[in-house]
């Protein structure tokens, strides 16, 4: 009579061991799959909300803003004079008292170049970066932002797709057109959030 082996029972175990351990990586790549899905997501929800909340910014200053008013400012001596205090008042309290919102002002096209109208920055250099983070009135925007552009040329409120890097640094933007009573802009309102804090909330899915 052939001996009674273990060969069998052998094969089993290990069969047994195998699934487990495979089940096992299946379980761990899901679970990695699932905490990437939650994450890609948690980030997209970040940026709508960071995006949504710079263009109701902007659009609830640009409301503020008398557009007869704000197109009677078209000389640097202007500034700091009553109507232009009284116009910039509101991007001055935003940029206090808003977390975050490092800049606010307001663009207008004149012969085809973006000038500065109002600017709620104080004066200085705060950054120590060597650019005055004051622009004044009627200064020329060099190298503007195209979502600026866009904000004017099309009468809407606009998103920068990706941080956009100009003389002051690089910044997520959003600008609201400033309209009269028949709906017709005279320029738009921007308001800038610094790439490090944009970035600063992304990563904060990461660190959760």
């Amino acid at each position: 009579m052939a001996p009674r082996t273990t060969g069998g029972r052998c094969k089993g175990a290990m069969l047994a061991l195998l699934v487990g351990g495979a089940t096992a990586c299946l379980g761990l790549l899901v679970s990695f799959s699932s905490i990437t899905t939650v994450r890609t997501t948690a980030k997209q929800a970040i940026d709508q909300e960071v995006r949504d909340n710079l263009s109701r910014l902007a659009s609830m200053i640009a409301s503020t803003i008398d557009a007869d008013a704000h197109r009677t400012l078209t000389h640097a001596q202007q500034e700091g004079g009553e109507v232009y205090n009284t116009l910039n008042a509101p991007l001055t309290n935003a940029i206090a008292r808003t977390e975050g919102v490092r800049f606010v002002y307001t663009l207008r096209a004149v012969d085809n170049q973006m000038r500065f109208v109002l600017d709620g920055t104080p004066w200085g250099d705060s950054d120590g970066d060597g650019v005055e983070d004051h622009s004044r009135l009627m200064e020329v925007y060099q190298d503007p932002d195209p979502a600026a552009w866009d904000a004017i040329n099309n009468n809407h409120a606009t998103v920068t797709p990706e941080p956009f890097t100009d003389a002051w640094g690089t910044y997520l933007s959003a600008f609201a057109p400033v309209r009269d009573a028949q709906g017709v802009p005279d320029g738009v309102v921007g308001v800038d959030v610094s790439a490090r804090e944009y970035q600063s909330r992304l990563a904060r899915v990461d660190r959760a």
